[in-house]
């Protein structure tokens, strides 16, 4: 498991060509970047990222493979799209990905504690060396649903200023109380095994 900080930042709109896929495990993944890389060429302008799109299929994990690119990058199975600019909480893995997942539970145990509302999880290998994972770095995201402030948004545009600083007040307290039965809900393993109460409650179980 990583031993740096957890680190919440401002993650930029970025323009990705990706090809989606449903793998069973995380090894699945890796094959799909260098046919990737080959489409894509000069176009690439940034470290190849994995995109994780929960509870997208019933068997399996549906993960999209993407390269940042300058340019739009079009063909039968791959296709480019922007990722807007959003918040994330962000811890860098060092080493291997067979302890991964310890990084990641890591992760939504502390968007967990804050009442944090996940809209994505991502890991953008910022070193991949598949020859020497001990070489690899990875940054694992989960994006904060900024559903908060949208909420705060529409209250103040449609009903003004008072109403939105009632309703906010409101949110506060709730988010309140849901980190405290969080905090007392039991840990224990899921039927299948994928993960415990904590990341069941987020929405999002770390693929092995």
């Amino acid at each position: 498991m990583s031993t740096q900080p957890i680190v919440h930042k401002e993650i930029e709109a970025m323009q990705v060509a990706g090809v989606k896929a449903v793998v069973e495990k995380r090894a699945d993944i890796f094959p799909l970047f260098e046919p990737l890389r080959q489409v894509c060429g000069d176009a690439i302008c940034g470290p190849a990222m994995a995109i994780f799109h929960s509870g997208a299929v019933k068997d399996g994990f549906l993960v999209e493979a993407a390269f940042p690119v300058s340019r739009p990058v079009e063909t039968g199975r791959v296709h480019t799209r922007l990722l807007e600019d959003v918040r994330a909480w962000t811890l860098v893995h060092y080493g291997s990905h067979e302890k991964i997942r310890d990084t990641t539970s890591a992760l939504i145990e502390h968007a967990r504690a804050h009442a944090g509302t996940l809209a994505a999880q991502r890991e953008v290998y910022l070193q991949l060396d598949l020859d020497d994972p001990g070489q690899n770095v990875t940054e694992v995201q989960l994006v904060k649903h900024e559903w908060d402030s949208l909420l705060a948004e529409g209250v103040e545009r449609s009903l003004g200023r008072q109403a939105r600083e009632l309703v906010m007040e409101g949110i506060e307290q709730i988010a309140d109380i849901r980190q405290v039965v969080t905090l007392i809900l039991p840990r224990h393993q899921d039927i299948g095994g994928k993960g415990n109460s904590a990341d069941c409650v987020l929405g999002f179980v770390p693929l092995e």
